[in-house]
């Protein structure tokens, strides 16, 4: 039963149990079968893809063998094709755990087609879950890359950043209309994501061209460390 067996491995991994390498690389043969072959569920396409991030986290020489035996297209794929927002949260995540230490994969996955994909669901899907986990890919994609943070500047993903870093912002007017705790939670957290894409994009490694588009946003940075509402004041401290 290929869910039971998703949920083992699933449970391996969560108690760091210890496997054999070999065993290790079928296993991640076997997870990406279960995308090919499990299309019709999202339930167990997610548990495999969650698995598959746990493995390029815990083990980093996977994640190679993942773009070998052509995982990353896959997944990018069914990134680019699913609407459901469980999904694309899944595949975006084990995208970015598979590049975030590996510059191969990161540079297959730094394309013209990734970034303006990215910086559609920046802008116009409403789901926070989506657009923080866009934001984490974009940060995985653009880390020591400079290939990847002129990518983000050209083809809009950085402007998508900064606009919803005003919307955010402690001040914003969007978060003065949501102020109940599990938005506010929510809200803090996609800031939280948001400022760490910029900073990738500007400083690591410098950008000057970036950093001259981040500088807009400085006085409002700066203006976070002087909350003058206790709404700001429960802002910082929710995230």
């Amino acid at each position: 039963n290929v869910t039971l067996h998703l949920l083992y491995l699933r449970f391996t991994y969560s108690v760091g149990k210890r496997v054999k390498m070999e065993e290790l690389e079928e296993n991640m043969k076997l997870l990406l079968d279960c995308l090919h072959y499990q299309q019709d569920s999202i339930s167990s396409q997610k548990q495999a893809l969650t698995t598959i991030a746990a493995m390029c986290r815990n083990h980093g020489t996977l994640c190679d063998q993942f773009r070998t035996i052509g995982g990353l297209k896959y997944v990018m794929q069914l990134l680019l094709e699913t609407k459901s927002p469980e999904l694309q949260i899944a595949a975006m995540y084990t995208l970015g755990c598979s590049c975030e230490q590996n510059m191969v994969s990161q540079r297959v996955l730094c394309e013209q087609d990734v970034f303006t994909f990215l910086r559609g669901l920046l802008i116009l899907d409403s789901n926070k879950g989506v657009k923080l986990t866009a934001a984490y890919f974009a940060t995985c994609l653009m880390n020591g890359n400079v290939a990847g943070q002129n990518l983000a500047r050209e083809l809009g993903v950085l402007e998508s950043l900064i606009v919803l870093y005003k919307q955010l912002h402690p001040g914003g007017n969007k978060l003065q209309k949501s102020e109940d705790d599990v938005s506010l939670t929510e809200d803090a957290k996609l800031f939280i994501g948001i400022s760490s894409a910029l900073c990738t994009a500007a400083n690591n490694p410098q950008n000057e061209l970036n950093q001259n588009l981040c500088s807009w946003i400085l006085p409002a940075a700066l203006s976070i460390f002087a909350p003058t509402t206790p709404f700001q004041i429960n802002f910082i401290r929710s995230a």
